[in-house]
């Protein structure tokens, strides 16, 4: 979604539980509601949303989330002593991406490196049966 500037960092996260993919949909789609663009702040235990707005009516907001409640699999090799990777968002892109989902089997959030480093949301449909 977005360009990251250290190509060594990894990071991955699968969400699988049906519950788990509507609630983090569902707070994509609220943040969504307000910017287009957010700082991403991934940790070995927690992903937040950071959204600090400028201009006449100012928002500054955090939504964190403990990536143990959401996540299936979930790894990180980030930088500092802290384990961290900061991204700017296009949230707003996420959003229309999870809201095309909303039946998928599996989403699996991960950073890819092609031409420097971006995240980016592969989805797993249920496959028909008959």
């Amino acid at each position: 979604i977005n360009h990251v500037t250290n190509n060594i960092m990894r990071f991955r996260a699968i969400l699988i539980d049906y519950n788990c993919i509507t609630e983090f949909s569902n707070i994509v789609s609220t943040l969504a509601k307000n910017v287009k663009t957010c700082v991403l702040r991934l940790s070995p235990d927690k992903l937040c949303f950071v959204i600090s707005e400028k201009g006449p009516l100012s928002m500054n907001l955090w939504c964190e989330l403990t990536q143990s409640n959401l996540f299936d699999e979930y790894r990180i090799d980030g930088k500092g002593d802290n384990n961290e990777i900061y991204l700017q968002l296009n949230i707003d892109q996420m959003s229309q991406i999870l809201k095309l989902s909303h039946n998928a089997q599996q989403i699996k959030i991960k950073l890819t490196k092609k031409q420097g480093a971006f995240l980016s949301l592969e989805v797993s449909q249920p496959t028909g049966s008959g």
